[in-house]
């Protein structure tokens, strides 16, 4: 996860999620998810071009008319085309923006009604049954039940508010594996609901969403190395900031190594240009950064607010916005003609 900010520092190092560092598996990797701030009079989906710096922020609440304890709301529904698909793991991140729960001063990045300390708790509906409640620690947990706060930047450098992480971000994980594997079929829809963020009209914006990474096995697909990886990185677009990525082995001579990225940013904004994802292996000397990019991820702006597979919207979501206001969820190829981008015998990027 990472935020463009008035500055670039890597506050959480980047390292693999997966126990073992990496999964083989004939099969893919899939990402879902949504936004839960809107901008306050805006119709949803929401397919305009405002920036979240310049609107007044509000939760999404699709559960409106359910439970009265459920505030904040989104879905995004997983569809894999394989009948013989078995889920292999399955990860739910949560962040957002959250210095203050609701902003009394528009100049400010500060000012604001106190926060809530349970900020580390969901509700997680899976596509059949209720809600279920879901708390992320820093308990050491049982293999498969994994929780973990990756990042609380409010009062970062000190005791007071002002002395926080640009924009106070929060990230969440847990790990629900064995949720996705006690269903039938994982298809369907899924919603995360209680998720906290600031709100309001303030400096900086207000931005929040979830992503569910879910990895599945299919006999009928080639055999792929997969890794996920998390930490915390606030990056300004007029700044580089490298973010290394380790624990995995690409293919040797002669196989061609082929490859897909998928990051997820918070305060990525449509109208902001120059921000960018470039990518290089450190076991090139010399190599230069390729930028990433697709028909909706230009390599100017990266970050532009949208969830999107292989140049793609995925639109399989309630609210299914073209515009975000602030969270990223993307899947891009990486071009790699004749192995120069990624080479054989790889085990680190930047």
């Amino acid at each position: 996860m990472a935020s463009t900010n008035a500055f670039s520092q890597l506050a959480v190092p980047f390292s693999p999620r997966l126990d073992g560092g990496n999964i083989k598996v004939k099969g893919d990797i899939v990402f879902i998810g949504n936004s839960i701030i809107a901008g306050a009079g805006y119709t949803l989906p929401y397919n305009g071009n405002a920036n979240n710096n310049n609107t007044e922020g509000i939760y999404i609440n699709v559960e409106s008319g359910g439970d009265p304890s459920i505030f904040s709301s989104s879905s995004a529904g997983l569809s894999i085309s394989s009948s013989c698909k078995q889920i292999v793991y399955a990860g739910l991140y949560w962040a957002s923006v959250y210095p203050y729960e609701e902003s009394t001063n528009s100049g400010t990045q500060f000012d604001g009604t106190p926060r809530f300390e349970d900020w580390n708790e969901i509700k997680f509906k899976l596509p059949t049954g209720g809600f279920i409640d879901l708390v992320a620690d820093d308990n050491v947990d049982p293999v498969g039940e994994e929780d973990d706060i990756i990042f609380d930047g409010f009062q970062y450098y000190g005791p007071s508010p002002q002395q926080s992480f640009k924009d106070s971000p929060i990230i969440c994980y847990k790990n629900v594996t064995n949720l996705l594997q006690g269903l039938g079929d994982a298809n369907g829809d899924y919603t995360v609901a209680n998720l906290r963020a600031a709100r309001g009209r303030r400096t900086g914006g207000c931005s929040a969403g979830w992503t569910l990474v879910v990895i599945y096995e299919d006999p009928t697909l080639p055999s792929k190395y997969i890794t996920t990886y998390d930490g915390y990185a606030g990056v300004q677009g007029s700044t580089v900031l490298d973010i290394p990525v380790y624990g995995y082995q690409t293919l040797p001579v002669p196989f061609p190594v082929k490859a897909n990225i998928g990051v997820g940013a918070l305060e990525g904004d449509l109208g902001i240009r120059g921000d960018s994802f470039r990518f290089k292996a450190t076991t090139s000397p010399g190599a230069n950064y390729t930028a990433l990019s697709d028909a909706v991820n230009p390599a100017n702006n990266f970050f532009n607010s949208n969830i999107s597979l292989n140049g793609v919207q995925n639109t399989n979501r309630n609210p299914a916005s073209l515009n975000t206001l602030g969270l990223d969820i993307n899947n891009v190829l990486v071009p790699n003609p004749s192995n120069t981008v990624i080479p054989n015998n790889s085990s680190s990027e930047i």
